[in-house]
């Protein structure tokens, strides 16, 4: 039986999710004229307040892996609940009409791509955030599978005659063209590949994480050295700020090369409450590290070894995430 504390945060949780999920979702062309090809936007998968919220969750990523370990934990967490809410409008979607074909490749890169550079590359960090490590990696290949049947059987879904649609691959690319279609189905079949790897990957991170005893929630010392610490962190950033901006880029100039119109701004709940964790997400990150820096060790990252239950930890612990 689920104690009181538990069943707050199992509310709070579902509350989150349903704070990400609007109730208008299709990315279509306008109705308002037959002959029109302007595109209605998806608010729900890609509005500007949840792709902002993605990209600032990126960024505390990227700060905590220099002076706030513990962090990058809780981010990835707040990040995989908005990536669940974003899987659950756009699967429901491909019966609604939607140009699924368009909507997916932003998917893949701003839930798969943008997150491929959050897995730490230090033994204790990945040791220590192996709950978190297996939701993402379990995703990932829901993602990578759903990508397989949308190149093979949707990629036809919410076509109009006469209308183009494009998606950007270093240049735009039309989804409707044979030669782009075939590329992108060698692709997704490479991608299931990689999904089964990494669905392997995260049953055995979510089996470590419920077989091994949790130790609490500071970073402990081990015999991984500070000269480790140091290759791992920037090895990990270079990672992350190449995929990242890749990612970025390809999301917006997506979204440009269609010229999308949005319904929703960052005034609507829809968008303001991922932008909001975005917001403290990274503001608490940065808060954090300071700390760290000024109250620990002067030479980061990561030997930090006395740090316990920091007002991060208890404010995602106070919002059912933790």
């Amino acid at each position: 039986m689920l104690s009181l504390p538990a069943c707050a945060r199992l509310r709070r949780q579902i509350l989150l999710l349903s704070a990400t999920r609007g109730t208008k979702a299709l990315t279509t062309f306008s109705s308002d004229d037959p002959k029109s090809c302007t595109l209605i936007a998806d608010d729900d998968v890609y509005g500007i307040g949840l792709r902002t919220g993605l990209y600032l969750q990126w960024g505390a990523v990227l700060a905590a892996t220099w002076c706030a370990p513990n962090e990058a934990r809780y981010a990835r967490t707040i990040t995989n609940i908005v990536t669940i809410a974003v899987l659950a409008n756009t699967l429901k979607e491909t019966r609604g009409g939607s140009v699924v074909a368009l909507e997916w490749w932003i998917v893949i890169f701003n839930n798969f791509l943008l997150q491929v550079g959050n897995i730490p590359l230090s033994r204790r960090l990945v040791a220590k955030a192996t709950s978190s490590l297996g939701a993402m990696m379990l995703m990932w290949s829901v993602i990578l599978f759903a990508n397989c049947w949308v190149w093979f059987a949707g990629a036809d879904l919410g076509r109009k005659e006469a209308c183009d649609v494009k998606v950007f691959l270093f240049r735009p690319i039309s989804i409707y063209s044979e030669r782009a279609r075939l590329g992108f189905r060698v692709l997704s079949v490479i991608g299931c590949v990689a999904g089964f790897v990494t669905a392997l990957a995260g049953v055995a991170a979510l089996s470590w994480n419920a077989i091994l005893p949790r130790k609490g929630d500071e970073i402990e010392e081990d015999d991984e050295s500070h000269a480790q610490g140091w290759l791992a962190a920037t090895l990990s950033t270079a990672l992350q700020v190449v995929v990242g901006c890749v990612a970025i880029v390809h999301t917006e100039m997506t979204i440009r090369a269609n010229d999308i119109t949005f319904a929703e701004n960052l005034s609507s709940s829809g968008q303001t409450f991922p932008f909001a964790m975005g917001v403290i997400t990274l503001t608490t990150t940065f808060a954090v590290g300071l700390r760290n820096f000024l109250t620990c060790h002067p030479l980061l990252p990561v030997q930090i070894p006395y740090i316990k239950r920091n007002f991060s930890v208890q404010l995602v612990q106070r919002t059912g995430l933790g």
